[in-house]
């Protein structure tokens, strides 16, 4: 047989034995490691949780906030919730005092499990019942020290609050710290030794660059503690949600969701307030609420000829953050000048003690089915600039009186016809202008 250069194969041939090799490699880690779980590429996306989201559980007086390592799935890639606290304002020891001993790493009846149990126990009831214990199965697999961190959150009896609650081991926290944007909190510990070093003896530490190292017996023996935890998915289901960039803020309690905290929501009217938009930022969670809403409108006076008008906006929100806003606007009738509204004959007032007796010619019965009314015009400027006066008669009358004046003053008069339609008045022209003083 003619021995085939690897050189002469054909695209397709090398990608199958590239995928053979592939999937033989990993049926044979698969059958070295028992459950192994493997890391997340990529963020995952979830229902409505992203990986890397910060969640915050609150329940009374009771609140942490949480990293998202994996919306859907537990670290034993059932379904739930995989959560890890943002920070760590708590200490332990792991079993220091053993420190040289082979024993020194394990998370079984250590110090460092007994602060895990702890802390599942002085979680509130709400919570407490929605957490998911898990049981892993040499999620350290490969070298000499495999089973030593595997935790066990199925008990019952006396050990039945053990490991609901525990430390990310090596491969979880190698898996999950790009995807999820683990934040650097100090030196803490995880509950395996470092896999790839030396001394496998020792128990695995993660310090303030997020690199990993074997816990140093030149370290303090109190490093920060971080728990993690899963949750039944239905507590995530209830939160309410607060995006914010690229992270998420998420505020849940026992009893379903929490409302955002949007404190005094500003509002602003667009220039023809015919919408209102509110916006707020969530006390919470820091991230920005708007909502633009559509605004109805009522009459409450209309405009004539000789007064203001008001009209009321109502902008109501879908938003609970956001409550209804009205908006009163005074309003005007828009002026109109029309030539063909028959011009008033003015005649010379009558002056009255602190009044004027304006007069004109009677309109004919043509022209006062041509207007609405007559306009009278008084001010103690003959270019009409400052202290009008502005009074209406029927269109059948030919005089008006105009009282309250200044006794001793000087007055300018002058009278024009109007037809009103809606809010616009139509106008004719300006009679002659006449000058009085009052007595």
């Amino acid at each position: 047989m003619k021995d085939i250069k690897l050189g002469s194969l054909s695209r397709d041939v090398m990608h199958i034995l590239f995928v053979i090799i592939v999937m033989a490699t990993v049926i044979y880690a698969t059958a070295l490691s028992g459950t192994y779980i493997a890391p997340y590429a990529n963020a995952e996306t979830g229902r409505e949780l992203r990986q890397g989201d910060r969640l915050t559980i609150t329940d009374g007086s009771w609140s942490q906030e949480f990293i998202v390592l994996s919306p859907e799935k537990t670290n034993t890639r059932k379904p739930g919730v995989f959560l890890l606290r943002n920070d760590y304002s708590d200490t332990t020891e792991f079993n220091y005092e053993d420190a040289d001993l082979e024993s020194a790493n394990e998370w079984e009846n250590s110090k460092a499990q007994q602060w895990c149990t702890d802390y599942y126990r002085a979680m509130p009831e709400s919570v407490r019942n929605s957490v998911i214990g898990v049981k892993t199965v040499e999620t350290e697999s490969g070298f000499k020290w495999a089973g030593v961190n595997n935790i066990d959150g199925t008990r019952s009896g006396r050990d039945k609050d053990k490991d609901k609650v525990f430390f990310l081991s090596y491969i979880e926290y190698d898996s999950y710290r790009d995807g999820a944007k683990i934040t650097p909190a100090g030196k803490w510990f995880l509950r395996s030794p470092y896999a790839c070093g030396d001394l496998k003896v020792y128990v695995c530490v993660v310090t303030e660059d997020g690199s990993i190292h074997d816990f140093g017996t030149s370290w303090p023996a109190v490093l920060g503690a971080r728990p993690a935890f899963n949750i039944e998915p239905s507590l995530a289901d209830s939160c309410s949600v607060c995006r914010h960039g690229d992270i998420v803020n998420w505020v849940v309690n026992g009893s379903g969701a929490a409302e955002h905290n949007s404190g005094s929501p500003s509002y602003v009217w667009s220039v023809d307030n015919r919408t209102c938009t509110g916006s707020a930022i969530c006390r919470n969670c820091g991230a920005e609420m708007s909502e633009t809403a559509q605004a109805s409108s009522s009459v409450v006076n209309n405009a004539t000829v000789t007064g203001q008008g008001e009209i009321r906006y109502t902008a109501s929100f879908t938003n609970d953050a956001f409550t209804t806003q009205t908006k009163t606007v005074k309003t005007a009738l828009t002026e109109v000048k029309n030539k063909k509204l028959p011009k008033i004959t003015h005649k010379k007032p009558a002056v009255r003690k602190k009044a004027v007796n304006v007069k004109w010619k009677k309109l004919s019965k043509k022209d006062r089915n041509k207007v609405s009314g007559i306009e009278i015009m008084v001010s103690t400027d003959k270019k009409f600039r400052k202290n009008l006066i502005i009074r209406t008669a029927k269109k059948t009358s030919a005089s008006y009186k105009v009282k309250g004046l200044q006794a001793g003053k000087k007055y300018w008069v002058k009278v024009r016809t109007y037809k009103q339609k809606s809010d616009v008045l139509y106008v004719g022209r300006w009679s002659k202008t006449f000058r009085v003083k009052t007595r």
